[in-house]
């Protein structure tokens, strides 16, 4: 914003690139004041992320799901070319289980350049997943829509055998998730999720699709069968004998946001964002413990120490509201393990009333 209050960006769209002196973490905003659209995703680096799946640029670029008009949703994806020549770029789709490749948009972007293609009406099924490949590094996003209802997630480089979702819900105040497990690798496997519920929650059994093709996607949505009504929040370790990735969909009636599953982990956690009743906004931590013996983790406030915590093997806990945040706080919050276990955290932040007014980010691992 400028010193005046105006935005001197207004009525643009495109790409961006932050450089600076120091190490930073990026969340981008996006709140569609004409239809109420809201969505976030976090910025990629050219290298060195810990966050080497979701967090950083590649060559090669796997989209674990995409959509043309499936109940009503579709998506679309915009490619950000970050090297310093002319990227040669081909789209292809993939199906659900199996099927493909069908060959998408192929084309050129100059540097630092951006394009975006839509899957509704394209060659991409209703439900599937994507594959981008270039000789210039690229950073890409993924927004789903339906009606005035986004989320987004980003592009994934690169994948593991094991990934982690620090957030599973089913029917937790009318709020479901939808999981999309996209086989990176060159040969079919069988992809298994197993649950791990929050205190108070009961054991849910774990669910495998078998014979899961090169590059297709399976789904596992937390409705239905044993999930019935019951309320049930946890977190989730998929894994397979081949490469993966994956996005978490969490939807609700009018509401929606993603995100990205977490190949890897750390001791140190840094949430760019955090909002206690900011303009109505307020944000709820979800921290996963993501090795098999307990962590212990505390939460840093303005240098201060304002919450300590033991989580399980595979567990999360929520923080909602972050501890040691006042009403109108809005600024950067730390996570940190203490004892040599590694962590992963997304954030939520909502904001009461009509309107898709929800944003979703990954916690930056340091």
């Amino acid at each position: 914003m400028a010193s005046d209050g105006t935005n001197p960006i207004n009525n643009v769209a495109g790409s961006a690139v932050v450089a600076a002196e120091a190490d930073t973490s990026v969340v981008v905003e996006n709140l569609n004041s004409s239809t109420g659209g809201d969505y976030a995703y976090n910025g990629l680096t050219a290298g060195g992320a810990v966050n080497y799946d979701w967090g950083q640029v590649g060559t090669t670029i796997r989209l674990p799901l995409l959509m043309d008009n499936n109940y009503g949703w579709s998506s679309s994806v915009t490619i950000l070319n970050t090297g310093n020549t002319t990227a040669t770029f081909d789209f292809d789709y993939f199906g659900q289980n199996s099927g493909g490749p069908y060959q998408g948009p192929q084309g050129s972007l100059g540097p630092n350049a951006s394009v975006t293609y839509s899957q509704y009406g394209s060659p991409c099924p209703t439900v599937g997943a994507g594959r981008i490949t270039s000789d210039q590094p690229l950073a890409v996003i993924v927004r789903q829509y339906s009606g005035n209802v986004y989320t987004a997630y980003n592009g994934f480089s690169s994948g593991a055998t094991v990934v982690n979702l620090p957030l599973i819900m089913a029917n937790n105040y009318g709020w479901y998730t939808g999981i999309a497990v996209q086989n990176l690798g060159s040969a079919a496997t069988n992809i298994t999720v197993n649950y791990y519920p929050s205190p108070g929650y009961p054991n849910r059994n774990s669910e495998t699709v078998y014979s899961v093709q090169s590059n297709a996607t399976a789904i596992f949505v937390q409705s239905g069968g044993q999930w019935g009504s019951s309320t049930w929040v946890g977190s989730a370790r998929v894994t397979a004998s081949q490469a993966l990735a994956a996005i978490v969909n969490q939807i609700v009636t009018g509401k929606a946001s993603s995100y990205s599953s977490f190949a890897s982990g750390s001791g140190l956690i840094i949430l760019p964002i955090i909002r206690n009743n900011a303009d109505g906004w307020s944000s709820g931590v979800q921290v996963q413990n993501l090795d098999s013996t307990t962590a212990n983790v505390v939460v840093w406030v303005n240098g201060s120490q304002t919450w300590s915590g033991s989580i399980g093997a595979y567990q999360s806990v929520t923080l909602y509201p972050v501890p040691g945040t006042w009403s109108g706080f809005q600024g950067p919050v730390r996570v940190e393990c203490t004892n040599g276990r590694r962590i992963a955290a997304i954030v939520n932040t909502v904001k009461s009333g009509t309107g898709d007014l929800t944003r979703t980010y990954n916690g930056v691992n340091r």
